[in-house]
């Protein structure tokens, strides 16, 4: 008899515990409920499977004279571009212009067939070990990607003597 009365008051105990952590969801995650869980009204912080869950991520490329036209990301979920910025420690010298822009390709896009992510492009001769920002299109669309979308470099003029570049692009998770 006593084993059962132990074993009946853990159960008892059980059951309070999981009502009282079901109740306070709402409360706790400030989010709305639908019918495939809840929203969390803010992921900062938030861990699944004791990994920080990232709301942004930052790509870094390369880039020098021996750059080509070529993709550097593949979305694997929903992501837009928030800045874009470029740096190099030895400018191109071509006597023509020298520049880069990242392009929002999808299907079978070649990285110089892909939407503009900016307003314009990149110089390449600019001022070396100075970062600049590129300017976003103000076209939504063109900065989304999708699962299956890429980002791609695109560019422009003979990257002589271009070295020690990169390029980054920011994006946060929608």
């Amino acid at each position: 008899m006593k084993k059962f009365a132990i074993v009946g008051v853990i159960l008892l105990l059980f059951t309070i515990n999981v009502s009282a952590v079901y109740w306070d969801l709402p409360r706790v995650f400030s989010g709305t409920q639908d019918v495939n869980g809840f929203a969390v009204g803010t992921a900062d912080h938030l861990t699944v499977g004791g990994v920080i869950v990232p709301q942004e991520i930052v790509i870094v490329w390369p880039i020098n004279a021996n750059s080509v036209d070529e993709n550097v990301f593949i979305a694997s979920d929903n992501w837009q571009i928030t800045h874009i910025e470029e740096v190099h420690s030895v400018a191109g010298t071509d006597g023509s212009p020298v520049n880069v822009t990242v392009r929002n390709c999808n299907g079978t896009d070649a990285p110089s067939a892909g939407n503009d992510t900016l307003q314009a492009v990149i110089d390449l001769k600019g001022t070396a070990n100075t970062v600049q920002a590129g300017n976003l299109t103000a076209t939504t669309a063109d900065l989304q990607l999708s699962d299956g979308d890429r980002l791609a470099l695109d560019y422009s003029g003979n990257l002589t003597n271009l070295a020690g570049g990169s390029i980054t692009i920011h994006m946060k998770r929608i």
